[in-house]
């Protein structure tokens, strides 16, 4: 398969999870476990900018041109949190929602403290949200990534009860995150002398948010 096939089976493959992201999501709602308040407003109302965000980042698949960073990171997160909703297991759901936040916020190696940088960058990727506080945001992310942790490292059952427990958790979180990600990221396109970010210029943009001086 040459890179061209692959571009387009990707193409086609990140199509599906874009619409599955909005089936899934309203899916919730549907089933009786409450969506969060002022988020179906708040969807339909960003709706055809959000949906444009991704399309711009599908269109690069297309060519044969190498990825921008930040669609790459966007449409990969995307494609984590579609395969966290279909997941059947509840541990397995809890690592992919981990996966997308931290596709969205890591911008490099590290040795530590990985989980107080996701959990400080994805605070401000959702800091615009009426349902929750900051306060408990950080909570929220803080039971995932304990939760994330415990199963990695063996000290958790996959199946236990409080597996479970944080599955609203990583859906809500993550949802959140990947929608505002889109906007932050366009934000800063807008910024760049050339439209283009690197994953350089994407950490910086974090520490001055999250670290100002």
């Amino acid at each position: 398969m040459n890179k061209q096939e692959q571009n387009i089976r990707d193409v086609e493959f990140i199509c599906q999870e874009v619409k599955r992201f909005g089936q899934m999501t309203m899916r919730f709602a549907g089933k009786g476990v409450r969506a969060g308040d002022g988020w179906y407003g708040a969807l339909m109302e960003q709706a055809a900018s959000l949906w444009v965000l991704f399309g711009q980042a599908i269109d690069e698949l297309r060519d044969e041109e190498k990825i921008e960073e930040l669609n790459q990171r966007l449409l990969d997160a995307l494609n984590w949190f579609g395969q966290a909703v279909v997941e059947p297991n509840p541990a397995a759901k809890v690592v992919k929602y981990s996966a997308a936040l931290e596709r969205l916020t890591i911008t490099g190696h590290m040795d530590n403290e990985i989980e107080k940088t996701v959990i400080q960058r994805t605070t401000f990727l959702n800091k615009d949200r009426t349902d929750k506080t900051v306060e408990q945001i950080k909570e929220d992310l803080g039971k995932l990534y304990q939760c994330r942790s415990d199963l990695m490292h063996g000290s958790m059952s996959p199946y236990s009860s409080k597996v479970s427990e944080v599955l609203r958790i990583g859906w809500e979180v993550s949802r959140w995150t990947v929608l505002n990600a889109g906007y932050f990221f366009a934000e800063l396109r807008l910024r760049a002398v050339d439209g283009r970010v690197c994953r350089k210029d994407l950490n910086a943009a974090y520490q001055r948010e999250t670290n100002p001086e």
